[in-house]
């Protein structure tokens, strides 16, 4: 996919019709391959600035644009970068394009080919280019936090410093094989396990970020579960505050999921209005919805049990509710429904038997409880998306990986193995921990680690 001597160009912007169309252009020779269709000579012109004129082709003027300069390293490639920004009309940037195309060094650029020259070219490591992905992705504004967070180093910086002392010690336990003979001890184990510790405590730290972090990224996955008529589609409308789901009081009314977005506070609420469960239903597509209800609470973060408070068994709500919890990430929230027609000792009873509960009237739309929870829920997730967190799988099999190998790093400098073994599972953290941010551990970083640090033999 990458090839250097390529000079890649592509519409940055969205498609369609609109004021304005940004097309990125980059490559060793972007500027000169640009100066031959733009209206004024930027051969010397500087980086980082901006030039009116016009694109031609072929003697016919293609379209009034703004050029912009970037002369390599100082651009988002790593290379000499232009970015073209003309009239949003699609036949305008596909003319552009065109004429660039015609250039026998020029071609279109693949699906994340800027973002993958600039990591080749050291401008950005794996975290920010996966979190480069995810800003553009963002639904929500704790999913933007947690993505501008990592763009800004928001772990990987930690992530390398620790890497880098192990490095080091990789360095010295190397130095110790070339002179085991002499009996030495370059590398304090001492201090190797306690830089160990550190090591494991920050991979720990993050991967159990993740709980929050991949929620927040893709949506809390919100299932409002309960048996039938118990006020679930009533709900979601009300939460919603539109006549999104069909209400009935005939029993299976609700035979499918049905979904939408809802943004609280800055964090994205992925609803799911679920089939009722039961046991005795002998309606073949109303057991296919009950199967679907059973997929989403497997899949859900934050569960609702809708309970209608008139036809209420407590210990039947308690066990359903310890069941429930077992598996999700976030809560379950015990909803209480109908609460307009439940008495003050009725209530009581209730907020005896079951821990929290929530009362509400959907029908009546007195929800204000229940927004009041999801509105701290929402708010301690806010906060969690302003420290170093991932929301990405890869990430946290790299760390769960990476603590599982220092483990094993640890027990063997305790236990007395040989320098050999333990200079090859300190290899196999630095790999792990390198896989992140996109490095890797080789022989050349060891022994430039090596002779930065030490005079042998001088």
């Amino acid at each position: 996919m990458y090839i250097s001597d390529d000079h890649i160009i592509a519409l940055s912007t969205p498609g369609g019709v609109g004021a304005l169309a940004v097309t990125r252009f980059s490559g060793a020779d972007a500027i000169v391959i640009a100066n031959k269709f733009f209206s004024k000579n930027i051969l010397q012109a500087a980086g980082y600035s901006l030039h009116y004129g016009f694109i031609s082709h072929q003697g016919e003027t293609l379209d009034e644009v703004m050029l912009s300069v970037f002369r390599a390293p100082k651009s988002f490639t790593g290379e000499n970068m232009v970015e073209i920004s003309s009239h949003g009309s699609p036949i305008v940037v596909n003319l552009i394009i065109e004429a660039f195309l015609s250039h026998p060094k020029v071609r279109l650029a693949e699906p994340g080919e800027f973002s993958l020259r600039a990591y080749h070219n050291r401008k950005i490591d794996l975290i920010k280019a996966e979190s480069i992905a995810d800003l553009i992705a963002s639904e929500s504004k704790a999913a933007h936090s947690i993505a501008i967070n990592q763009l800004r180093n928001g772990f990987s910086n930690n992530l390398e410093n620790l890497r880098q002392e192990l490095v080091d010690f990789a360095a010295l336990l190397e130095l110790e094989l070339d002179f085991g003979e002499e009996d030495v001890e370059f590398a304090k184990r001492d201090k190797l396990i306690a830089l160990c510790h550190s090591i494991k405590k920050e991979t720990e730290t993050l991967a159990g970020s993740f709980k929050y972090g991949n929620v927040i990224k893709n949506g809390i996955q919100t299932a409002i579960v309960g048996k039938p008529n118990a006020g679930k589609s009533t709900l979601l409308n009300r939460l919603l505050n539109d006549e999104r789901a069909i209400v009935s009081n005939i029993a299976g009314t609700t035979r499918d999921t049905i979904e939408e977005k809802w943004v609280i506070d800055g964090v994205l609420f992925n609803l799911i209005d679920t089939a009722g469960l039961r046991e005795n239903s002998t309606d073949e597509i109303e057991i296919i919805g009950i199967e679907r209800t059973k997929m989403a609470i497997k899949k859900a973060s934050l569960i609702l049990l809708v309970v209608d408070g008139t036809d209420i068994d407590l210990d039947e709500v308690n066990t359903t509710l310890s069941q429930l919890r077992i598996d999700t990430i976030l809560q379950v929230i015990p909803v209480i429904n109908k609460a307009d027609q439940l008495s003050a000792e009725q209530k009581q009873q209730i907020n005896t038997a079951i821990d929290q509960p929530i009362f509400i009237s959907a029908s009546t739309a007195a929800i204000a409880d229940l927004n009041k929870a999801l509105q701290a829920l929402a708010k301690t997730l806010n906060m969690e998306s302003k420290n170093p967190m991932i929301s990405n799988l890869r990430h946290l099999h790299a760390l769960q990986n990476a603590s599982a190998a220092i483990d094993t790093v640890i027990a063997g400098i305790e236990s007395g193995q040989y320098i050999d073994q333990v200079a090859s599972d300190l290899k196999e953290v630095l790999f792990h921990l390198g896989s992140i941010t996109g490095g890797s551990i080789s022989a050349d970083e060891v022994l430039s680690s090596v002779f930065s640090r030490f005079c042998i033999g001088k």
